[in-house]
């Protein structure tokens, strides 16, 4: 009995720091985000994707409905940085091209 509990705690302690590195993983894609570093989001994003797979391939229902929240929620972040992103490009071109057609005059 001691024994099962032992390997359950340590099952918990296991499960408890991968949950805590895949929230450093997520912190880490907002923080490329929020500093224009986009280039570095596909590799922190397929270290998170390989995480949630070693959760998703076990039977534990809550904790594959956090991390199902988890994946919506920065999708959908994910998307509205893509959108501003895109936003501020337009804006970026828009005025570069304003100020081309100052230069010409």
């Amino acid at each position: 009995m001691a024994r099962n509990k032992n390997k359950m705690n340590n099952t918990l302690k296991i499960e408890k720091i991968v949950l805590h590195k895949l929230q450093e993983l997520s912190e880490q894609i907002s923080d490329c985000i929020s500093n224009n570093r986009f280039e570095e989001i596909p590799k922190l994003d397929k270290s998170r994707l390989e995480i949630i797979r070693e959760f998703q391939g076990n039977d534990k229902d809550k904790l594959k409905e956090i991390l199902t929240k988890l994946i919506v929620g920065n999708t959908l972040n994910i998307q509205e940085i893509q959108k501003k992103k895109n936003n501020q490009l337009k804006k970026y071109y828009e005025t570069a091209r304003r100020f081309s057609e100052y230069k010409k005059v």
